[in-house]
């Protein structure tokens, strides 16, 4: 390497740490992932996906307190069921306070019924994954008339 080359790629480096230093994890988070809305939108994938077998994947595995229930894809069905699609629209998130409020929006028999829920997320690793979901004021089958299946 030439004396230009080392000389540039030295300043490109001191660059990097000191933009890393003054933005600290925000600027990781932004590079690598881990962004609330990515979560948000793999978590309305997988409530749209037929096979339901990795949507616990996206709750963080101790801070989430019914995380060994939701490992089983039926427990989903009963407040989503398969036949209804879930979008998330309206999402107004942060990712250093790593908090977001959204419009659950079910399409059921071509009907749109909105909903506002809250999320919090908790950080792992790089990553960061839903801690709580809530905010749902009427129950899907209330809207319905019709009782969902229980398991024993």
């Amino acid at each position: 390497m030439n004396k230009r080359t080392v000389r540039i790629l030295g300043l490109l480096i001191l660059a990097v740490v000191m933009v890393t230093t003054f933005s600290g994890c925000d600027l990781i988070m932004a590079l690598f992932g881990g962004k609330v809305m990515d979560r948000i939108e793999s978590f309305a994938s997988d409530l749209n996906s037929s096979s339901r077998t990795s949507i616990y994947k996206n709750f963080h595995p101790t801070k989430t307190t019914q995380y060994d229930n939701i490992k089983d894809s039926s427990f989903w069905d009963y407040a989503f069921p398969t036949s209804y699609d879930y979008e998330f629209i309206n999402i107004v998130a942060s990712d250093k306070n790593l908090v977001a409020t959204a419009t659950l929006v079910v399409t059921i028999g071509g009907i749109d019924y909105e909903y506002s829920v809250n999320f919090t997320f908790a950080e792992d690793g790089f990553d960061v994954l839903i801690d709580d979901f809530s905010g749902f004021s009427v129950n899907i089958y209330q809207i319905l008339g019709d009782a969902p299946v229980t398991r024993e």
